[in-house]
This record gives C-alpha cells, sequence and structure tokens, in this order.
C-alpha cells in the first residue's frame, strides 16, 4: 500500500473498510503490550463465526473502535463490549475495575502533590 496513513478521524472516517491500517491505534486487529510486544486480536469474535479458522482481515465484521463510537451514542452493554473484544463479560469487568484502580491511584498521586 503506498498511500500514507490517515493521520486524523476526518481523513479516515469515510475511507475504505474495512481498514487496511492495523498499525493505528484505534484498529481491533492487533494491540501492543507494556513490553512493544504485537498481541493479535484476530482470533476474537471481531470475525464471522465461520471465518475463526482462517482469520482474513477483509472478513473483520469491525475494524476500528471510533467507527463503533460513531454509531453508538447512548453506551453499550459489558456484552456488547465483550463482543467486539472478543472476550467474556467478566474480562471486560475486570478491565473496567482495573481502569478505575488505575484512576484512583493517580488521583491519590496527584492529591499528594
Amino acid at each position: 500500500m503506498n498511500e500514507s496513513r490517515p493521520r486524523t478521524r476526518e481523513e479516515c472516517k469515510n475511507d475504505v473498510r474495512p481498514c487496511p491500517w492495523v498499525g493505528c491505534g484505534f484498529h481491533l486487529y492487533l494491540d501492543v503490550d507494556d513490553n512493544g510486544g504485537i498481541i493479535f486480536n484476530h482470533e476474537n469474535t471481531v470475525f464471522n463465526d465461520d471465518d475463526l479458522e482462517d482469520p482474513d482481515l477483509r472478513k473483520m465484521v469491525q475494524t476500528c473502535v471510533l467507527d463503533i463510537a460513531d454509531k453508538v451514542k447512548d453506551g453499550l452493554t459489558f456484552c456488547e463490549i465483550a463482543e467486539y473484544l472478543g472476550c467474556t463479560v467478566k474480562k471486560v469487568k475486570e478491565i473496567l475495575d482495573s481502569c478505575i484502580g488505575k484512576i484512583d491511584d493517580g488521583g491519590e498521586e496527584l492529591m499528594d502533590n
């Protein structure tokens, strides 16, 4: 692909889907862990069920978290979030609790300064 990657949401929101820019931080195909390693999300349910044996970016149901956010105005249920992330509702709740804990920890550190 010789095109330059979009730099803003305005540049990409009407672009081709599925989104080919897997290196974008908002793409659901992969994530980067704390050590810089790649975590592939393609084995999860972002694909149609019959495509799980042979994952192909072109077959992903959703590729961009920003596309999902644009469509959803009143929030998502834990079940819907789990479906997009390809995990269990329990895992979504664990992630949420972890995020809240980090906010709480950061808040205490800010108050001490």
